[in-house]
């Protein structure tokens, strides 16, 4: 699975809203842990403002924010755990941490 799979699952609900008489539009994306990001888009030219691209390029900015978070938090756990190497955990509580981290939303 790729960070950008892992990234989307973590999303429960998207809603759009595009700001009054602008080209620009805003995507919030609720996680399943509650946390909402904002993405964003903006078109130059209003005459060749899409809404469907707009929706779309601000999702796609929204995920790439929450793909950030992902990789923040993945390392801030690879930090604080690296001080158990060569400590045993037992292999029931490793399946706990990994399915807390990577496989919360399957």
């Amino acid at each position: 699975m790729n960070a950008t799979e892992i990234a989307i699952q973590q999303i429960k609900n998207v809603s759009y809203t595009r700001v009054a008489e602008t080209t620009t539009t805003i995507c919030c994306v609720e996680t399943t842990a509650g946390f909402v990001i904002v993405g964003k888009s903006a078109c130059i030219d209003p005459s060749g403002f899409d809404a469907e691209l707009g929706r779309m390029y601000a999702y796609e900015d929204a995920v790439r924010q929450l793909m950030e978070l992902h990789a923040f938090t993945v390392k801030y756990f690879e930090e604080k755990l690296s001080g158990l190497v060569g400590t045993v955990i037992d292999e029931d509580l490793f399946g706990k941490i990994e399915a807390a981290l990577f496989h919360e939303a399957e």
